[in-house]
């Protein structure tokens, strides 16, 4: 029965994909869209990769600028800033251009220029550069012994240490992706930013659907709100090292007039974007090669020729001669990414067999193609780590959505695939990784992490609550 207030949000909200999945299946696994309805408003979900592409290529009667506006609100912008991000300058107003040798459109709102600031960052290229230098010199650091901290840090002799390897993977590499972007004064000024974030990051999908008991989101967001508040007021002399993104989209919203809370929540946003997902997929990747010492070796032989003689990687050989590795991320990003493209309708527009109303949403849920057995086949629900090396093709298929597509299709996948491949070598060249033996009355092998797949998660999916997995580090490199 289905309550005519809440339709399915009950079922949808303690198992976004199990609801999905049964909502296919009722119509005979056609793969045609249908629909739910969510606190009393209509929601088109779209199954089909032939429909997923049509939607995407849509930016007529299917607009993400109400979506974006809403997410901009739940973050805490003021309507009258996101108005501001989203006004079209006038033909007398003086065109705001950016440091660099960027050419940006005349004629947009910051916030549509925001998807060129993404690019000129993101995309190989001179910023490009300098961030993946940034990462490549943090990430290196931070897998020293020397620097190991109590964050993931679990017991320590002098010939192995014991650590969690969620916690281990979530400090080297949110650490890295903040001082990366915004220079080394934000967390050295603000320590607790970090354990802010993640308390956030691990209720985030509460801003995505406005949950309304959210207090275990809105007390960290609040704290991060105040720190990036307090720290984009300082001199820009005190915030050296911040990145060409950081600084445009601060100068853009200054440009507009906009006040000091509404900068800090849009920057927030970028800092989400920037941390959410890369230590999530680290996990995932040595999960699997740890439970696999096939493919723990294969993907530790492969990439050697990328380990230089003084311990550093040669970054240009680990990016293009590790296919196993490649070949694993992908899997692990088709089997853990719970992301969906969403929509709203603004004109009646037929996709399918069915005509989508103007008013409300539409999604495409990502997991819904990427388990998709006509096109993955009968193995579809187990991770198969060489699925990609053998059959390349399966990366360009319309079913293989990690990133999105259309115009907003994620720019940030050059940098982070480098970020996790440049954790996960160090990690096994630099030390002699093994799932620790447990200890205590309760003791006994440790198994596989089962995924958070209940949460109606809006990225990669993290282990369910208790389901980290201890491991032993050894040392044997002193590069």
């Amino acid at each position: 029965m289905i309550d005519k207030d809440l339709g399915h949000a009950l079922s949808f909200f303690k198992d976004q994909d199990g609801t999905l999945s049964r909502g296919r299946k009722y119509f005979q696994d056609t793969r045609e869209p249908f629909s739910i309805t969510l606190a009393g408003e209509k929601l088109y979900v779209l199954c089909s990769p032939h429909d997923v592409t049509a939607a995407y290529r849509n930016s007529t009667t299917l607009t993400y600028d109400l979506v974006i506006r809403d997410l901009l609100e739940a973050f805490g912008v003021s309507h009258s800033g996101v108005d501001k991000l989203y006004r079209k300058p006038t033909d007398d107003e003086p065109a705001f251009q950016p440091k660099g040798s960027i050419t940006i459109s005349q004629n947009k709102s910051v916030g549509h220029l925001k998807g060129e600031f993404y690019h000129y960052q993101l995309y190989p290229g001179e910023q490009f550069d300098f961030i993946q230098a940034r990462f490549l010199k943090i990430i290196d650091t931070a897998m020293r012994p020397a620097n190991f901290t109590s964050h993931f840090v679990v017991s320590s002799t002098p010939q192995v240490t014991k650590v969690s390897l969620h916690k281990w993977c979530q400090h080297v590499l949110v650490t890295a992706g903040t001082t990366a972007f915004f220079g080394e004064t934000l967390l050295q000024m603000y320590p607790d930013l970090l354990q802010n974030f993640v308390d956030f990051d691990d209720y985030n999908w509460m801003v995505w659907y406005k949950w309304p008991d959210a207090t275990l989101m809105r007390t960290p967001k609040a704290k991060v709100l105040k720190t990036l508040e307090e720290y984009l007021a300082l001199p820009k002399e005190k915030r050296s090292g911040v990145a060409w993104i950081i600084e445009t989209m601060e100068d853009s919203q200054r440009n507009l007039g906009m006040n000091e809370s509404d900068i800090a929540a849009v920057v927030m946003t970028l800092l989400w974007v920037i941390n959410t997902n890369t230590y999530k997929m680290a996990f995932w990747i040595l999960s699997y090669m740890l439970f696999s010492p096939v493919v723990y070796d294969r993907i530790r032989s492969e990439t050697n020729s990328a380990i230089l003689p003084d311990g550093s990687i040669d970054l240009s050989r680990l990016m293009s001669e590790s296919p196993h590795l490649d070949s694993l991320w992908m899997e692990v990003m088709r089997l853990t990414n719970s992301s969906a493209a969403v929509r709203t309708v603004m004109q009646p527009t037929p996709i399918g067999n069915k005509m989508l109303r103007p008013g409300h949403k539409v999604m495409s849920p990502f997991r819904q193609l990427h388990f998709n057995e006509d096109v993955f086949g009968k193995s579809a629900n187990q991770c198969d780590p060489d699925r990609f090396f053998n059959n390349s093709a399966l990366a360009k298929d319309p079913s293989y959505r990690p990133f999105g597509g259309g115009s907003t299709f994620c720019p940030g996948r050059f940098i982070a695939r480098q970020e996790v491949f440049i954790f996960v070598a160090l990690a096994v060249h630099r030390f002699g990784i093994e799932l620790a033996t447990p200890t205590g009355a309760n003791g006994g092998m440790q198994t596989f992490p089962q995924l958070e797949s209940k949460k109606p998660t809006t990225g990669i999916m993290s282990p369910q609550a208790g389901e980290d997995l201890l491991v032993t580090v050894r040392q044997i490199s002193k590069a």
